[in-house]
Order: structure tokens, then C-alpha cells, then sequence
């Protein structure tokens, strides 16, 4: 045995025992201590010289000095602190450890108390020396005392200090275990010590002897660490070596941990890492008598069983599932639960049945998992599915107990996709009806609803496609056939049904109706719905056609078909013509209304609720396509559906003020652009408008009465207003509001717009917000405007108030803008200033003016699109259009032959010293075909 008894320096090599007993000693003593190992760091007495001191030799030196100063001290009875001069004895210990050990231990001694050295001992680095030191320091204080109160033991031994350490400490031992009262009393304080560094040593010197076995064993954890002893005792069980186990039983009882233990890690090992077969495992267990020990606590056994070694096994490695399940019997014999939904025996049973039968099959997958006929399906052959059919209503799953009908139906579905091999491919309409024709050997084993299930899982999954339509009818005339023939059969030949056949839920007339009801559907794909609905896959690049192919005119399928394409904005029309169709098939009550109404309401909640932006976009896009669709059905003559629908779904949402502003609004404004809104709704929208803008702006309440009339308006506009003085945010909100609200005007009859626009212009860069508030149009009369005009020609902004007139929609003011901009040499000239000219065609006018080359260059940077600083009213011509052409033919019509022609040169990239007048002209008569 590896375990280490009474001397553990035993254990050791010879090598290593001379190692453990070396003292370190000055070189003057070397002949006194044989067995003493001369310190390095010693004067070279042999030249008569000295080396340098070092660094320890210094602080030695200091601490000596210290020392002595400390006990003159003492002698002339000053008053010395006792803390200090046990701290420098264990210094002085501890630089004299490794070059005279003797000394040390003397300094050690000198200590008050035996405790203190432990400050040291801790200290020192993990060894023999080190723990054997501590040893022999504590058994000659526990000595000291023990015989100074009891002179009897003074003559038993010699002198501790001259006789030989192991005597001392064998003596020591023995009179504190077997001695008198007055070593337990005395010592008692000293005794733990002892024995702690006693352990020490003994672990110590074990891990040495275990590290032999396994090198990875950390020596200094081991000895400090009491779960890492338990963790390398175990290791050891798990050795392909049988003496490893036998180690690691020995060491179980050193450090009292339980021999089950180690031999259950040992039989987990087998089945985890070992690698060997199922045989060796066997025959490794009888040998060692695993099974026989680890039973003597059946319980924590099975436990173990099926937690740590149960999920190691492979399901397709029948031999060592049912070593595990028989050793798990032999458990509960011994008195374990069996409370699984399948016994342990009956695993047993089936499992010497099926190895033989059906090798390959995932038994844990078959047994335990989420789908135990797809286990079933790669195995499953025509000379083995009856045994698992027998055997299948013993085995629970999931939803119950595996029933034999379920299993011929899944190798029914196998025999007819992967057919026979003495049979050819299937190519033709015929083929698969043969294919078919090959299981109804087999559908006399199964019930009602798997004749429905056999018939859904061939003809309604992804790969059904490969089925002409003629062969799926016919497929589901047949299976009607022999649904009613079994239902009609006489009571004699009903007999020799099945338990499960018969106690179906679903009967076979109900089953033969709903196969009726497929065959129903598939003759609907050749009708003008079906054209229909492949129209709308090329054009959207959806999949509506496949998805109802696969419906089987299925409630729910159908339900969320049209509730995917009403989302999705799909023409109301053919969603109605699939209700028709599907309710003649199978009547289910189904209606455009409600399937939009509660679409609606779908989106709607997810509109309100959604806390990600882009959700909530998504949402608003499918609501606005969904209303845009409603009112294209409404306006081409649709009758189920009606306006009042649409929007008495949506306005309990809009109406509550319990939601979030933002998309009761957005719910209202997608309602505004396709429906004429009652004149509540209106009011709504226009608060919920109003209610958005003086948020964001102010810190103001609004109310609906606060917008329910002109003069309520206005008293809110006056109250804003005056709080926006200075602010432009808050004048751009004023402005954003009155585009929203009605036409309102103040009582003396001038525009409110007027005041907001005059208030832009006294913030500094006002007159840039001015120009975008401008840009909207808002309904200023030729007054107003002019007003504003000559307020930015007076305030020095010239430019903006060139924009300012051209984007007004009187004519006047564009002459006076355009005659005023000719005229000024040194007017700041952008190109949102020239492409409102070009807006307003005042290119001619330009052009005998000295802007006109900067219109040119203009042209060219934009010559097929406008510049990108105008709103969307306000882009000229056709998208691609060549403004350059189209520009040069309202020169030429102006009689601007040369400017004209000038233009199309330079477009043509003609250099500057060739745009001649004469070149001009005929450039001009070229390109516009003028002779």
C-alpha cells in the first residue's frame, strides 16, 4: 500500500530521506553533524579574508544588535516591550534557518510562549524540514512543561536537548496519548500544535509518494486543502490501473472519506472515460465487486445511475444501456424508487428485444425524447415493424403512451417516399399512386386519425410539391375508400380491429369526411383563385399560393393566410375570393370583416406597444398599407368591408387617453389620408396634433377644449405666443400648428401667420426658418407677404427675400424678386435661389443679366435633377429630364439664339476660346433643328 503508517519518512526514498534530514550548519560544526548540510553563506577562513556581508548577513547583524540592546534592557530592569523582542527573534529565526538550523531553533525557543512560532512556521515554504522543525520545537516545549511539573518523567529520558529528536518525539507522543493527568492538563495548549504539524508532515510526505503515481498533484495544496485531498483521492479511482482504486480505498479511510465514493467514481470512470467495451466493463465489475459495494446504499446509487452515468451512454449502444438499466433493477430490488413513467424491468424486456431486432435505433431518443418517431423512422423496416408496434404501448412519451398504429403510420410514410427498391423512381401521376398502393398492406393496422395524419404527412409538407395534383386526389379517394370500408364492415370483421382502432376519438365516417375535404382543396388549386394567387407571387415575390396549397383548407391555416395577406396590404379581393372558396369546402364561418377587423387590431396593438422604433414603423407601414387597401376594395364596389368598420375598430384606441400620444396620432393620420373623417374624429386629430406640437415645445397641458373652437384656438396661440418670444424652436412650433389647425385669424382681421413669421424675423437667423416655414405654403395673403418682403429688405437680407417671393405664389411679387436680382451686381447667389428661378422659368430674365453664368454652371452640376434643397412641391419637369435642352428651347423662343447655343456648347464640354458667336448659333440650329 502506498499509505503511509507510523514513521512517514519511511515512505520515502533514500535519496529524498537524505534530503528531509538535512540541517543547515555553520562549517565549524560539521564534524559533530554528520548528516548536516554546511551553509554556502560562511567565511573563507582558508585565505585568511572575508567576503562582503550580504544582505541577510546585514539585517542578522541589526537584528543581534537589537536583541542584545533589548535584554540589557531587561537586566536593568527598564521597561522593555515584549512584542518587539518576540518580533525580532522571529526574524532573527528566519534569516537563520537556511545557514545554521540549530540556531534558529534556539532563537525559537527563547520565545515566551510555543505559540508564536507558528507566525514563522506558516511562513516558511512547504517541506520536510519545515514541518519536522515544528515538530521537534513543540515536543521539546510540551517537554518542558510536562517535566517541570512533574519531576517523575525528568528521569525517564535524557536530556532533550542531547538525546536524538525521533526519541523525543515517539516520548512526547506517547505520555500526552496514555499519560497522566498532568501531561493533559499542562500541554493541552501545546498539543493541537503538535498534531497539526504531525498531519502536515504525513500528507506532505504522501503527496510526495502520490505524486510518483500521477505528476500533476500540487504537493503544497494537498497538504492545506482539505477538498483537494478528496479530489486526488478520487482521481486516483479513476485510473485504468485496478491498484489505482485500491489507493485510493486506503487513503479513503486517512482522511475519513467514504469508500462508496470512491467506488462509485470508479464505475462512473468506466462508463465515461475508460474506453473499454461493455464485456470488459462487466468483467472489471465482477472482479473488483463494484456493483456488490456501491449496493450497500441502493438509492444513492440509482441516483448516481441516472444523473452522472446515464447521460454518457450513447442511445444507439444497446448492450451498455441494458448493463445500465439491469444494474439499476438490481437497485430497486435492493429497495430504490422506481417511480418512471416506464418501469426499469420493462426497459429491460425491450431493450433484449429490440438489439436484435432493430440495431441502430436511439433508444433514449425513443424513450425520451421531444420526438420518438423520428427515431423510429431511419430503422424501421418491413421484417421488423411489428416488434416495435408490440412493444409500443408499453413505451411512454411525451403525450403518452407510443402507440402501434402510430408506428406503421411512420413506416408507411417511409415505404412511400423512399419506395421499394425492387421498384423503378417514381416519374409519373401513376407511379406514386403505386407507391400508395404498396402500404395498404399495412392500413389495416391503423386508426382513424393516423389515416388522416398518413394523408397530411404525404401530401401536405414541403416536399408534396413532387406530387402531380391528379395523384394527390387520387390518393385521397382511395384513402376515403378504405375509411368507409372499415366503417361499414360487418361486426365480424370489425372485431379484428384493435384495441386502439377502435377506441379512437375520431371515428372513420368523420375521418373519411375530412379526407373528402382535402380532396375538396386540391381540386380548388385548379381554379381561377389559384391563378390568382400565383399573379400575386410574381408580383410581390410572396408565397400565398404555396402557403394555401399546404393549408388542407385548414381553419387556422386559412385565418392566418389572410391575416398575413390583409397585413401585408394584399388586394382585398382575393382574400375575399379565398373565404368564398375555403367555406364552400369545409364551412368555416370565416369573413372578410372579421379577419380584417381583427388584423387591424393586431397591428394596432403592436403599433401601441411596441417600445423599438423599428417595430413601430413596421407596424405603422402594414396599418397604412391595410387602410389603403380597405379603401381601394371600398371604392371598387366592395361590399363586406365598409369604412365604418375600419375606423370603429381603430378609434377606441385613438379615443383613449390612458395610451401614448404617438400612436393614437399616427393611427388617426394613416385614417386621414384614405378616409373622410367624421367630424369627431377630426376634432380628435386635430387635438392629438395640437397635444403633440405644445409637448414637445412647451411645458403646457392642452385640452380638447382648448381646440374644440376658432376663439379657444386662438386664446391658446396668444398664451404661446407670448411665452416664444426670442425662441425660433418655439416659433417654428407656433407655425407647425397653424398648418394643422383650421384657418385662423385674429380679431382685427390680421393674419396669424403674419405675427408668427414678423417674430421669426426679429430672432437672429430667423430669416433661414422663415424661408422653410415658407416652403409649406401656408395661406398668406399678397399683402402679408409683401409686408414680410419689404420687412427682410429693410432688415438688410436681400437674398432671403428674393426666396421669400418666389416661393409666394403671386405672380407679382416673382417679377419684382427676379427685376430686383438682374439688377444687383453683387447679389449672394445660391442654387436654391437660381432653381426658384428656374421654378418659376425667369431664365430668359437671367440670362441678359450677369447671373446668367452662374445659372449655366448651375445646369451643369444639376442638369438631370433639381438641386436637393427644395421640398417636393417645388421640383420642376420630369424625373431624368435634360433641364439643359429644356432651358436652351426657352432661350431660343426668347429669340437668345447665342446664349442658347453658348449653353449646349459648354454642356458639350466645348472649350472656353470656341464659344464663338458664330459657333453658337450653329450649335444652336444643330441641336434644336432650326435651319
Amino acid at each position: 500500500s502506498v499509505f503511509v503508517t507510523s514513521d512517514p519518512l519511511a515512505a520515502l526514498t533514500a535519496e529524498d530521506q537524505n534530503k528531509a534530514l538535512q540541517w543547515r550548519c555553520h562549517p565549524f560544526y560539521s564534524s559533530v553533524l554528520p548528516k548536516g548540510a554546511q551553509s554556502k553563506c560562511t567565511h573563507q577562513y582558508t585565505h585568511f579574508n572575508t567576503s562582503p556581508p550580504t544582505e541577510a548577513e546585514q539585517r542578522i547583524r541589526l537584528n543581534e544588535a537589537a536583541l542584545l540592546t533589548s535584554k540589557s534592557s531587561e537586566r536593568r530592569k527598564e521597561a522593555v516591550e515584549s512584542e518587539e523582542v518576540n518580533e525580532i527573534l522571529l526574524h532573527l529565526a528566519e534569516d537563520c534557518i537556511e545557514r545554521d538550523t540549530t540556531l534558529a531553533l534556539s532563537y525559537l525557543l527563547a520565545l515566551p510562549t510555543g505559540e508564536e512560532a507558528n507566525v514563522l512556521f506558516d511562513r516558511l515554504p512547504s517541506s520536510c524540514l519545515t514541518y519536522q522543525l515544528a515538530i521537534y520545537y513543540y515536543c521539546l516545549h510540551i517537554y518542558s512543561v510536562a517535566a517541570a511539573s512533574s519531576e517523575s518523567h525528568a528521569s525517564q529520558l535524557k536530556s532533550p536537548y542531547s538525546g536524538a529528536p525521533l526519541d523525543l518525539v515517539q516520548f512526547v507522543t506517547k505520555h500526552a496519548r496514555d499519560g497522566d493527568t498532568c501531561w493533559r492538563v499542562e500541554t493541552a495548549r501545546l498539543m493541537p500544535h503538535l498534531r497539526n504539524y504531525q498531519e502536515k508532515l504525513q500528507d506532505f510526505v504522501q503527496a510526495r509518494v502520490l505524486q510518483q503515481l500521477d505528476s500533476s498533484i500540487d504537493v503544497k495544496r494537498f497538504t492545506s486543502d482539505l477538498d483537494y485531498k478528496h479530489e486526488v483521492v478520487l482521481t486516483l479511482a479513476k485510473r485504468e490501473d485496478e491498484s489505482g482504486l485500491r489507493t485510493s480505498l486506503s487513503l479513503c479511510h486517512r482522511y475519513s472519506l467514504s469508500a462508496w465514493t470512491a467506488y462509485m467514481a470508479h464505475f462512473e470512470w468506466l462508463f465515461s472515460g475508460s474506453g473499454l467495451s461493455v464485456g470488459d466493463i462487466q468483467q472489471r465489475e465482477q472482479r473488483l465487486g463494484l456493483v456488490s459495494n456501491l449496493l450497500k446504499d441502493p438509492q444513492k446509487f440509482a441516483d448516481c445511475l441516472q444523473s452522472a452515468i446515464f447521460s454518457t451512454i450513447s442511445g444507439t449502444d444497446h448492450n451498455c444501456l441494458l448493463f445500465y438499466y439491469e444494474t439499476l433493477q438490481a437497485c430497486v430490488n435492493k429497495g430504490a424508487d422506481d417511480e418512471k413513467p416506464i418501469p426499469v424491468l420493462q426497459h429491460v424486456k425491450s431493450l433484449k428485444k429490440l438489439k436484435a431486432a432493430m440495431p441502430g435505433l436511439d433508444y433514449k431518443q425513443l424513450v425520451g425524447g421531444s420526438s420518438p418517431l423520428d427515431a423510429i423512422l431511419p430503422v424501421v423496416t418491413s421484417s421488423n415493424v411489428h416488434v416495435i408496434a408490440k412493444l409500443a404501448s408499453k413505451l411512454q412519451i411525451a403525450d403518452g403512451f407510443l402507440s402501434g398504429s402510430r408506428v406503421f403510420r411512420v413506416f408507411c410514410e417511409k415505404l412511400f417516399w423512399e419506395g421499394d427498391a425492387r421498384r423503378k423512381a417514381a416519374e409519373s401521376a401513376m407511379d406514386w399512386v403505386h407507391r400508395f398502393e404498396a402500404t395498404r398492406e399495412f392500413l389495416p393496422k391503423l386508426s382513424a386519425e393516423d389515416c388522416v395524419c398518413l394523408v397530411e404527412s404525404l401530401l401536405y409538407c414541403s416536399t408534396s410539391h413532387q406530387l402531380p395534383l391528379d395523384s394527390r386526389i387520387d390518393i385521397c379517394r382511395r384513402m376515403v375508400k378504405h375509411c368507409r370500408q372499415v366503417h361499414s364492415a360487418p361486426q365480424s370483421r370489425r372485431q379484428s380491429l384493435t384495441a386502439e382502432q377502435t377506441s379512437s376519438a375520431l371515428p372513420f365516417n368523420e375521418a373519411a369526411e375530412q379526407l373528402l375535404v382535402f380532396s375538396a382543396h386540391f381540386e380548388s388549386l385548379n381554379s381561377p383563385l389559384a391563378d390568382d394567387l400565383r399573379q400575386l407571387d410574381q408580383t410581390l415575390g410572396t408565397d400565398y399560393f404555396g402557403e394555401y396549397s399546404l393549408s388542407g383548407a385548414n381553419l387556422e391555416k386559412i385565418s392566418a393566410l389572410c391575416h398575413r395577406m390583409v397585413s401585408e396590404g394584399t388586394c382585398l379581393r382575393v382574400v375575399e375570393q379565398i373565404l368564398i372558396v375555403t367555406d364552400k369546402i369545409s364551412a368555416h364561418k370565416l369573413t372578410l370583416r372579421s379577419v380584417v377587423t381583427s388584423a387591424m387590431e393586431v397591428i394596432s396593438q403592436q403599433l401601441i406597444s411596441g417600445s423599438d422604433v423599428k417595430d413601430s414603423e413596421g407596424a405603422l407601414d402594414s396599418l397604412s398599407a391595410m387602410v389603403e387597401a380597405v379603401s381601394l376594395y371600398i371604392n371598387d364596389g366592395g361590399k363586406s368591408v365598409k369604412e365604418s368598420d375600419v375606423v370603429g375598430s381603430l378609434r377606441p384606441h385613438c379615443a383613449s387617453s390612458t395610451l401614448e400620444l404617438a400612436p393614437r396620432l399616427s393611427i388617426l393620420q394613416v385614417l386621414e389620408k384614405s378616409f373622410k373623417l367624421s367630424a369627431a374624429d377630426q376634432n380628435l386629430l386635430l387635438y392629438c396634433n395640437s397635444v403633440a406640437v405644445v409637448s414637445r415645445l412647451w411645458d403646457k397641458e392642452v385640452s380638447e377644449d382648448d381646440v374644440s373652437s376658432q376663439s379657444s384656438r386662438f386664446r391658446l396661440f396668444s398664451r404661446l405666443l407670448e411665452s416664444s418670444q426670442g425662441r425660433l424652436d418655439r416659433l417654428s412650433g407656433l407655425a407647425e400648428l397653424l398648418r394643422v389647425w383650421p384657418a385662423l385669424a385674429q380679431p382685427d382681421g390680421e393674419s396669424c401667420w403674419r405675427t408668427v413669421f414678423s417674430a421669426m424675423l426679429s430672432c437672429d437667423n430667423g430669416r433661414e426658418v422663415l424661408i422653410e416655414c415658407r416652403k409649406s405654403r401656408p395661406p398668406l395673403s399678397v399683402e402679408d407677404d409683401s409686408h414680410l418682403v419689404d420687412m427682410l429688405q429693410r432688415a438688410g437680407h436681400h437674398t432671403a427675400a428674393l426666396k421669400y417671393s418666389l416661393l409666394t405664389p403671386y405672380a407679382g411679387l416673382h417679377s419684382s424678386a427676379v427685376e430686383c436680382f438682374c439688377g444687383q451686381e453683387d447679389a449672394n447667389v445660391d442654387g436654391e435661389l437660381l432653381e426658384l428661378c428656374l421654378h418659376r422659368r425667369f431664365a430668359v430674365d437671367i440670362a441678359r443679366s450677369k447671373h446668367f453664368a452662374d445659372l449655366v454652371q448651375h445646369l451643369h452640376k444639376h442638369r438631370f435633377e433639381p438641386s436637393l434643397c427644395l421640398s417636393e412641391h417645388l421640383v420642376t419637369g420630369e424625373e431624368g429630364e435634360d433641364r439643359i435642352s429644356a432651358v436652351s428651347t426657352q432661350l431660343r423662343t426668347a429669340g437668345m439664339w447665342h446664349e442658347a447655343g453658348s449653353l449646349m456648347l459648354q454642356s458639350a464640354g466645348t472649350h472656353s476660346s470656341l464659344l464663338t458667336f458664330s459657333a453658337s448659333l450653329a450649335a444652336t440650329r444643330k441641336w434644336l433643328g432650326q435651319s
